[in-house]
Order: C-alpha cells, then structure tokens, then sequence
C-alpha cells in the first residue's frame, strides 16, 4: 500500500502561490525517459512577470520608436505588428531628412501601412506621397521605399539616387528596411512642419508590417529545407515552431526541423485555426499571434514560454522530439491508480484563499485601436466571489493577442485553470513510459478519495528504480476551454484613440 501524504502548503506542482502573475501557455523541457512541463497556462501568474515581459521586448513600445543604436537588439516580427526601428542611415541634406530603419531581423512579407503620427499616408508606385498633407496637389513632402529583407537585395533606391557616394554593397541583406526622405526645413516651429509631423515638428514614423514568413507542413507546395515556399501566417503553433528552429546565435532555439513532431505541429496548427463563432455574428480564428519578439539573450524557453501566451499551449520534449500542442480541452488518455503507485504519494488537495482567483482583467494589443494597448473586459464570476469569500483579482497582459474577444476566452480558460491548480507528486510503475508530459490523466484512488479527479501530467523523470518514474500532476478542469459566445462573450466597446490636435 502506498503511503499517503495530503496538504494545503505544498511549493511544488501545479500554479505556485507566487499570484499576480498568470501563465498562459507552457513549456516542457525532457530527455530520454524524462519529460517536465511548465504549464504555460501559469505563465502569467505572476505582475512581475508581465512587467519583466516588457522590458525584455515583447511587443514594447520601444519596437514604436526611431532610435540611434551603435549595436541595436536583433527583432523578430511575426503575424502583424506595428513598429518603427533603429536607424541604419540618418542624413540632412538642405531641408530634407534621411531615415534609414531596419524593420525586422529577417525577410518580411509586406509593409501594409506607413503611419506619420496618427495619419496613414498613401503612396503611389515610385514611392512618392500622395495624401494630404503630404502632397497638397503641387508639392510633395515625403518618398518612402521599403525592402522586404531578402538574401539578395540591392542598396535602397532612394539611397542609390540621393547618395550615389555609398558603395553598392551597403544593402542590409537579410533585414526589412524602410527609408523616409522628408521635408523638414530647420525652423521646425514653422505651421508647415506642425501640419506634417504634429506640434512637436518632429516625424514619429510607425510601419505595420506583416512579419514573417513561416513552414506550414500541411501546405504540400511548401518544403522546410526551402524557406522561398513559405508563406506568411499568424498561426501560434505555426510561429513557435519556427522561432525554435531559427538558428541559436539570433538568440532562438536553434534546433532542426527533425526534431518538431510534424504530426502534433500539424494539429496544433488546425486546432489554432478552427473558427469560433461571434456573439455578434461571424467568426474568429480560435487564436493567432501578432507581435514582436526582441532577441536580446532571454532563454529561447522564456520567450517560448511567452509565445504561448497567445494560444494556451503547450510544449513538450521527448525523447529529443518536440511536440506543440494548442490550447484546447484534451480527453484524459491514461488512469492511474493505487496499483500502478509505488512508494509514497503527496497530493495538495485545496489551495489557499490569496492562491484563488475570481475576477480576471487583460490587456491586450488592440488592432481596433491602432495597434495600441487596451484594457479589455472585466471577467468576474459571482459564484466564485461569494463561494471565497472575498474578491481576489489577476490581471493579465496578452502582448500577442489583437481582439477582446480572444483576450476573453483567454481570460476565461486562465481563471478555470488556476482554480483547478491542486496538484500531486506519486512515483509509477514502468507503465508511466507510456505517457507524456502534457497528456491528461485521470487518478483514481481508494486511499486518499479527495485526491481523485483529472490531472495533467508535468513531468515524467527517472527515479532510482530504473522500473519506475517521478510523476509530478497538476489539476485540470476539462471544461475550461468550453465557450459559448451568447452567454459568455461580453459586450465590449473599444476606447477611441486618443489623437493629437
């Protein structure tokens, strides 16, 4: 008979005690017999751990500025974002002004839009402004030229003709680029420059770019060894698999493609794109993922970790093998029970009151907002109130999510997880090869009753006993990813953007 040991205080499994985060998303790092998750749908349990998210780079407003660096911070783009960059080339000439911006690290799809301020510019095919007040019918104020980032681009044309001392190699190859030539007499207090660049008279440009593009394995006209047939998406899984095999020195995985299990990748990447019907009609891609990621020698598990923030997902190795899972209800796969246990089990059955939570807040990055960060819907759930006692609320930051209605169904699943988070340590018989770290599990016993219920697996590791295996569980509630827009999706209103007058 195995023994039992049940508590409240346990520090191990499950969501740690450390609340004002939330982890949306999870990680699992394994070899061999050995696999451990970190459930990503605890990464955002913790404020400090959104606040540490900013300052490493996700989707900050820095990635919004022009700035002068000697050696700037490589930066992914993936899905679609809105960024300015580091200069490449800056240069007065007369009243023109030169900028040179590196948009991304690597080769992008397009740039969709080139904002001055808070005004969207239209160009016409040789790059010259034609909106007001950028062009006023007789005079032209502003050129733009963009290159897409490719092994084998040429210097900028507007370098090339303005500049014609550059040598012919300084092309940025292998970065997205935008050059700006714009008319801005030294005077900057001049209403000219108020009417082009806002009362600062200074230009503040932003690009939204469409970052990317990524390996879709259930695309048979694209091939993982030949990066020119891949296409842009804003698919999570899609996404993460590709920042894993970027190569390690710009600070991403750095693994093959041999070792992401195409079959998981695969439906992880359909489950990601199923369509989740509106309250106001219409449909929705279950999750996508718009944003920026700056390399700036955060752990690739970290920025993992954050990625899938924006699908609920999962990670796991095994055996040397990647697996991506999307975050949707899994059926349990395996039981364990009182004749698969040996040795002691240590199950935290209830957690204590400052770990519950029953309001959830978000923000997330609004594309109804001009990709600007927006407070969303207030999740509050009554029945969880009045049951604890007290209002206990977790504030969440969703840097990859662009709609309130992805952000509530996030919020949602994170607040049911987090309630579920009970967790147990047992070691199993060689039958726990079977299993994964991720899969779910139902645990059955008849000396600790209180115990039984669903679980997922967090890690699978070796013990002493080379038939048997540490299995760390932390509670799952099946029903946190149900969604049902007529009586969950709140009605929501998006904040205008504030303008300048």
């Amino acid at each position: 008979m195995p023994a039992v040991a049940t508590g409240i205080g346990a520090a191990w499994g499950g969501i740690s005690a450390l609340w004002g985060t939330v982890i949306v998303g999870s990680v699992t790092v394994g070899s061999l017999a050995t696999t451990v998750a970190l459930t990503g749908g605890s990464y955002l349990i913790q404020k400090a751990m959104a606040k540490k998210a900013r300052q490493s780079g996700m989707n900050s407003e820095m990635d919004k500025q022009t700035v002068q660096q000697a050696l700037p911070n490589a930066r992914l783009v993936y899905g679609r974002a809105l960024v300015s960059g580091p200069l490449f080339f800056f240069e007065r000439r007369g009243n023109w002004l030169y900028q040179g911006i590196v948009l991304a690290n690597h080769e992008i799809a397009a740039v969709d839009e080139i904002r001055m301020g808070d005004k969207t510019v239209t160009f016409d095919g040789s790059g010259a402004a034609t909106s007001t007040p950028f062009f006023d019918g007789a005079t032209r104020y502003l050129y733009a030229s963009v290159r897409l980032g490719t092994d084998d681009q040429a210097i900028d044309p507007i370098l090339a003709a303005d500049f014609p001392e550059l040598p012919a190699t300084f092309r940025q190859r292998g970065r997205a680029t935008a050059v700006l030539k714009m008319y801005q007499p030294l005077s900057i207090g001049t209403e000219l420059n108020r009417s082009l660049y806002g009362n600062s008279g200074q230009p503040a440009p932003l690009f939204l770019v469409s970052g990317a593009k990524v390996f879709d394995p259930r695309d048979p006209g694209q091939s993982a060894s030949n990066k020119s047939t891949w296409k842009w998406s804003e698919n999570p899984s899609l996404i993460l698999a590709d920042y894993l095999t970027r190569p390690s020195v710009d600070g991403c995985g750095g693994f093959s493609w041999s070792q992401i299990s195409m079959s998981t990748l695969m439906e992880a990447a359909h489950r990601d794109d199923d369509l989740i019907p509106l309250k106001a009609g219409g449909t929705e891609k279950r999750y996508t993922l718009n944003g920026t990621v700056t390399l700036d020698g955060t752990a690739w598990s970290e920025v993992a970790s954050r990625l899938l923030t924006s699908n609920m997902g999962q990670l796991v190795t095994s055996g040397g093998e990647f697996k991506i899972y999307s975050g949707v209800a899994r059926a349990p796969c395996w039981t364990l029970n009182d004749n698969s246990a040996r040795g002691t089990i240590n199950a935290r059955l209830r957690q204590a009151q400052n770990e519950l939570v029953n309001i959830v807040t978000t923000s997330f990055v609004s594309s109804e907002r001009g990709d600007q960060v927006q407070e969303g819907p207030i999740l509050r759930r009554e029945d969880f109130i009045a049951a604890d006692g007290a209002e206990l609320p977790l504030s969440i930051e969703l840097p990859f999510t662009r709609t309130h209605t992805t952000a509530q169904r996030i919020a949602r699943a994170t607040m049911l997880q987090a309630r579920a988070a009970r967790s147990m340590s047992r070691t199993e018989d060689h039958a726990a090869l079977l299993l994964d770290a991720a899969d779910v599990v139902n645990v059955e016993s008849s000396f600790v009753g209180l115990a039984e219920g669903t679980y997922s697996i967090s890690s699978i590791m070796t013990s002493d006993n080379p038939l048997e295996f540490s299995v760390e569980l932390s509670g799952y509630d099946p029903q946190q990813f149900d969604w049902s827009p007529a009586t969950d999706e709140q009605d929501f209103t998006i904040n205008p953007v504030a303008t300048e007058e």
